[in-house]
């Protein structure tokens, strides 16, 4: 579902954010087109 939601927003001209759960998925996140990703599992 995440990576739909990215793609459709991206169509709709939306700036997209995400939220993932480990650097893996950060990175399929921005190829997705995220604008903006986070990493809920980073302390930082």
């Amino acid at each position: 579902v995440g990576l739909a939601a990215v793609q459709i927003g991206k169509a709709l001209g939306a700036r997209v954010l995400a939220t993932v759960g480990g650097p893996e998925k950060s990175e399929v996140a921005r190829e997705a087109g995220s604008d903006v990703v986070i990493d809920y599992r980073d302390p930082s």
